[in-house]
């Protein structure tokens, strides 16, 4: 599902209400299971965001993402998950983990509109699988928000990169970092 700028203009929001969301794995040709809302290196607008509203069950499984980025002049939409249970797992067979990702890249000038979860009942990471917003551009990454009863974050992928979350302002990036905001959990990580 991608949804882009690359021209001048904003590229429209998606939006996906189901009962159960399962993205999963990868093509024979190596491209993930994603759904990608952008603002292309050339493009000059803004990207409006996904937002999934999954009633009982949202899955990202074997390197399966969702991510809203900014590579040109422009801020990448806010990525909302509505669920009852939420799980992001493993990675795909170039290492590539499964998760969320919300950010301005090193081409980017504007801000990431960050990454809000509301799991009413479970929320896991596990083998190596994140959720990450930031900036290595010009703007801000946005924060990051769960909300859940019961929050799991376990396991390394093949890298040893551990799941979990990540606010950051990194290498080339110039802006401010969201941080990561968190309620109604009973917490543990392992």
């Amino acid at each position: 599902f991608p949804s882009h700028d690359s021209g001048a203009g904003n590229a429209g929001a998606i939006v996906i209400e189901t009962t159960d969301f399962l993205a999963q794995g990868e093509s024979n040709n190596g491209f993930v299971s994603a759904i990608f809302s952008q603002v292309e290196e050339t493009g000059v607008g803004n990207s409006e965001g996904i937002t999934i509203n999954a009633s009982n069950t949202f899955s990202l499984l074997d390197g399966a993402a969702i991510s809203a980025s900014t590579l040109g002049e422009g801020n990448a939409g806010a990525i909302v998950i509505e669920t009852n249970d939420f799980l992001a797992q493993g990675e795909n067979s170039a290492g590539f983990r499964s998760g969320i990702f919300s950010q301005v890249t090193g081409t980017g000038v504007g801000n990431s509109g960050g990454i809000t979860v509301n799991a009413s009942n479970t929320f896991s990471l596990l083998d190596g699988a994140g959720l990450t917003a930031s900036t290595l551009g010009i703007g801000n990454a946005g924060a990051i928000v769960i909300e859940t009863n019961d929050f799991l974050a376990q396991g390394e992928n093949s890298a040893g990169f551990r799941s979990g979350i990540f606010s950051q302002v990194t290498g080339t990036g110039v802006g401010n970092s969201g941080g990561i905001v968190t309620g109604k959990q009973i917490g543990r990580a392992a």
